[in-house]
């Protein structure tokens, strides 16, 4: 005779008296503020270091440009090694982007699955990357250039409309991102995860 916790013949124990276990909380459904932002949180990121990979593509020739002019023709050893230097210091800050992106999308999964923390990280990244964008935008949206530039050159057209064009996605994508994450229902999923 078996004993009621025991499992007959050396079976595996009846599923009825797996009950004993205290019931997990269940987070309320996700709302669609949450679903959104978490597309946000996802997309955004990838949209905008694929826009810089282009802004770097299109402003290394004028970059380029403004080094040989500011240096002269018969510099062109330090025009090679600036312009080493200059492809280095995008390739650093294209790296950064990437982690960035990475991190972003990390914590919006943690964000998506109703942890408060996560929205309060990427509150915070949200706030920095709007200032940011509002920062570019505030600059004709060449936050890429700093100084006077030579005489006769200009940045060309695209560069500038590049650069508006990220400031500006960059903005809109930030503040629906804080508005979502912070919306009645949204406020409540999360209420309902820091008690689960």
């Amino acid at each position: 005779m078996t004993t009621p916790h025991e499992p007959p013949h050396g079976g595996l124990p009846d599923p009825q008296q797996w009950g004993d276990q205290p019931p997990q909380p269940e987070l309320p459904p996700r709302p669609v503020t949450v679903r959104i932002a978490f597309w946000i949180a996802v997309l955004a990121p990838v949209l905008s270091t694929a826009l810089y990979a282009v802004t770097f593509a299109r402003t290394r020739g004028f970059a380029e440009q403004v080094l040989a002019a500011a240096l002269g023709p018969q510099r062109q050893e330090d025009v090679r090694f600036a312009s080493a230097a200059l492809a280095f210091g995008f390739g650093a800050v294209a790296f950064v982007l990437v982690v960035l992106s990475v991190l972003w999308i990390a914590f919006g999964f943690r964000l998506r699955a109703g942890r408060g923390w996560a929205r309060v990280v990427l509150t915070v990244f949200a706030a920095i990357w709007a200032l940011a964008a509002v920062s570019g935008l505030v600059n004709g949206g060449q936050s890429w250039t700093a100084g006077e530039l030579p005489p006769g050159l200009a940045p060309p057209a695209e560069l500038t409309a590049l650069g508006y064009g990220q400031n500006a996605f960059a903005l809109v994508a930030m503040v629906a991102f804080l508005v979502l994450v912070h919306a009645r229902s949204a406020q409540r999923f999360f209420a309902a995860g820091a008690r689960g």
